[in-house]
């Protein structure tokens, strides 16, 4: 039931993983495009970090059943990326708050762009940035069930063979 479980999820995880989104181009006002910038850098940060997690996490369900012959030096190798991917989630996340707040002032603050030329195309790129950073939150929400669940089972059996290993924090 539980490798079901894992399969359904690990499949709706694939189908609904959020791509990186297509980067709008500059459009030649400072703080708009910086902030586009910001949220597509992330975006991309995002969609690799959750790429790399699928590849581990095959690879540590592929552990079913043999985990207990593998190297304890292995083990720990693939305990540490997730550490550092989980770490790096927390990161991303951080900047994602930040720039909320920022996205709402940039979509208020577009009809005042100069020229009104460039007022269209900065509301319509802090749009599509909000819509960028809210794929990455996605991304970070779905990713944060797999590294527990992995985490989980490494950390057991690294603990099982005694092998001193920091602790997951969610």
């Amino acid at each position: 039931m539980k490798s079901i479980l894992t399969l359904l999820l690990f499949v709706s995880l694939v189908a609904t993983s959020f791509g990186q989104e297509k980067r709008p181009d500059n459009i030649g006002v400072g703080n708009y495009d910086e902030f586009k910038n910001n949220s597509f850098d992330i975006n991309g940060q995002s969609h690799k970090a959750n790429q790399d997690l699928l590849t581990l996490d095959k690879e540590i369900k592929g552990y079913a059943g043999i985990i207990n012959t593998l190297d304890a030096q292995k083990l720990t190798k693939d305990y540490n990326a997730i550490l550092g991917l989980n770490k790096f989630s927390k990161e991303i996340a951080g900047k994602i708050s930040q720039l909320d707040d920022q996205g709402k002032q940039m979509i208020d603050g577009a009809k005042d762009v100069s020229p009104k030329m460039k007022s269209i195309s900065a509301a319509n790129n802090t749009n599509k940035s909000i819509k960028a950073l809210e794929a990455s939150r996605k991304n970070l929400t779905s990713m944060s069930v797999l590294l527990k669940e992995d985490a989980n089972l490494l950390l057991t059996e690294l603990k099982k063979r005694g092998e001193p290993v920091e602790e997951f924090v969610e």
